[in-house]
């Protein structure tokens, strides 16, 4: 007996709003998880040990800059231009709470 298929079923009934939503919108929305989950391994703390990077104590510490980094490795990012492409996503700093680094940033500690 051969199994029935749903591909030629059509898919549940829904109507296509043309209005732009309202609301800001994210195709990141797992990224703000992978901050959550650094900071929750204790992350941080153990970055900020050992590493001692800075010269002067204005912007960010170490251990938030290595978490932007895990953040743009967590969404695929592969070159300090992909910064750009986080900073400039609507939603991402609204989910987060903060701004993103530009590239200049990140290559400032590297």
């Amino acid at each position: 007996m051969k199994t029935p298929t749903p591909t030629p079923n059509p898919l549940l009934p829904f109507q296509l709003d043309p209005e732009p939503a309202p609301e800001t919108l994210t195709a990141l929305g797992g990224l703000p998880l992978v901050a959550q989950t650094y900071r929750s391994l204790g992350l941080p703390q153990s970055v900020a040990r050992p590493l001692h990077l800075k010269q002067r104590q204005r912007g960010l510490d170490e251990a938030t800059l290595v978490e932007r980094f895990v953040r743009l490795n967590a969404a695929g990012g592969d070159c300090l231009e992909d910064f750009r492409r986080l900073a400039e996503d609507p939603g991402l700093p609204t989910m987060l709470g903060h701004t993103l680094p530009l590239p200049d940033t990140a290559r400032t500690l590297l």
